[in-house]
């Protein structure tokens, strides 16, 4: 089902759903209250000083501040805007590659639209990374489902050099017996990041950034680090582990605004509960990916076990 084939009222719904929500995340980017501003913010200094500031803004990785300079060498607004645009473009070019990495028309699609309706306006509205990174990560499975595992694992190590999470994407990669794409992929993503830093910031400064970084999310962006320098308790911060923090911990109520409090658990027993939700994730994953692996490896074989070709 193509946008041809759709009402034309719905049509100019959606035409003015994304007017409305454009107009709106330019206007929360150019005033700086949306979370844009803050690899913009460190993406300015890298454009003006050369510095990598690290500490600024630690949950994005040392890479953003170069990428995201020729955007920041922009006043805010304007910034804000292409960003903007950039995401609405990525989010509208998703349906036809969802349709070509799972068979799924855009009628079969609406429904999981609908689900995920809320997160993607939260995530247009607070200017993030993730419209652009979705678009990324799913065009590098379509990839590597097909001729180009390696092109694929280095596009969703490209994601990942904007915001880190994309990288367990390769997960599906390894679930579909791609091992090799993604050894080269990541290989790939590493060498690509140090080349970047190294050639924008120097030698020094360039790997001293990445060291830097990792040492800052082991000091204070773990889940414990967030709620010990009551850093990102905000009611919108749908990380897991601060939501069962802000929702069965013993915390200062003046700290968790607007929270439901259902418990007031010690926060070694929420870091219990978070480890094991975590675990359980991962094996239903494992499951899941040793189930296909299994499938792949009986359809690629002949009644008497040996290997089709």
């Amino acid at each position: 089902m193509s946008a041809r084939s759709l009402d034309r009222r719905v049509l100019t719904l959606l035409a003015i759903l994304a007017v409305v929500v454009v107009t709106y995340s330019i206007i929360r980017g150019a005033t700086g209250t949306s979370d844009f501003k803050n690899p913009y913010r460190v993406a300015r200094i890298f454009w003006e000083t050369g510095a990598l500031d690290i500490r600024g803004e630690p949950r994005y990785p040392p890479t953003i501040r170069v990428l995201l300079a020729p955007l920041a060498a922009l006043p805010l607004g304007v910034a804000a805007a292409i960003w903007t645009v950039a995401s609405l473009a990525a989010v509208l070019g998703l349906p036809r590659v969802f349709e070509r990495l799972s068979g799924a028309s855009l009628r079969e699609q609406a429904l999981p639209w609908l689900a995920v309706l809320t997160y993607l306006l939260d995530a247009f509205a607070l200017g993030q990374a993730e419209p652009i990174n979705l678009f990324l990560v799913t065009c590098g499975l379509v990839l590597a489902r097909g001729t180009g595992p390696i092109a694929g694992a280095a596009l969703i190590g490209l994601a990942g050099m904007i915001k880190v999470l994309p990288v367990v994407f390769w997960g599906v990669l390894v679930a579909r017996g791609r091992l090799a794409a993604v050894a080269v992929g990541a290989g790939l993503t590493v060498a690509a990041s140090a080349v970047l830093l190294v050639a924008a910031a120097g030698w020094g400064p360039g790997l001293h950034s990445i060291a830097e970084w990792i040492a800052v999310l082991r000091e204070g962006e773990g889940p414990w680090g967030l709620v010990a320098t009551q850093n990102s308790l905000r009611e919108n911060n749908e990380a897991l582990p601060v939501v069962l923090a802000r929702t069965f911990g013993d915390l200062d109520p003046d700290s968790t605004r607007n929270a439901v409090s259902l418990a007031r658990l010690p926060l070694r027993a929420v870091w219990g509960i978070w480890l094991a939700m975590l675990a359980a994730m991962g094996a239903v994953w494992l499951l899941s990916a040793w189930r296909a692996l299994g499938w792949q490896d009986v359809t690629t074989r002949s009644p008497r076990g040996r290997r089709l070709h």
